[in-house]
């Protein structure tokens, strides 16, 4: 339960970071949170990322063609403390692909 929690802790704050910036955010569903994101151009989003003021654990596929990692490298650099972990062997859907390492991952991260 406290990894649950943790994990809804960094959710939440990342929602007040944004609604912070003026982005309207959900009303506290997971789902809200991601509907929010495509109110987002890429370089506001960019702008965001030096601001947030929590931990922030960048959990990416090694195989991703969406995603490249070069894109968790830039984010890398921007959000200060950041963690990345790449999960090797994993593509878009890295849950679907290892989801004994994300789960791996997130219990590392949040405690």
């Amino acid at each position: 339960m406290a990894t649950d929690q943790g994990l809804l802790s960094v959710l939440v704050g990342f929602g007040r970071a944004l609604r912070d910036e003026g982005v309207v955010v959900g009303t506290g569903s997971v789902l809200g949170y991601a509907d929010s994101m495509t109110l987002l151009d890429p370089t506001e989003l960019l702008d965001l990322y030096p601001r947030l003021a929590m931990p922030v654990l960048l959990l990416w596929a090694d195989d991703d063609h969406l995603h490249p990692l070069s894109v968790a490298e830039e984010a890398l650099e921007l959000i200060d403390g950041a963690i990345l972990r790449v999960l090797p062997g994993t593509g878009y859907l890295i849950a679907y692909d290892d989801p004994v390492g994300v789960a791996r991952e997130l219990t590392a991260f949040c405690g």
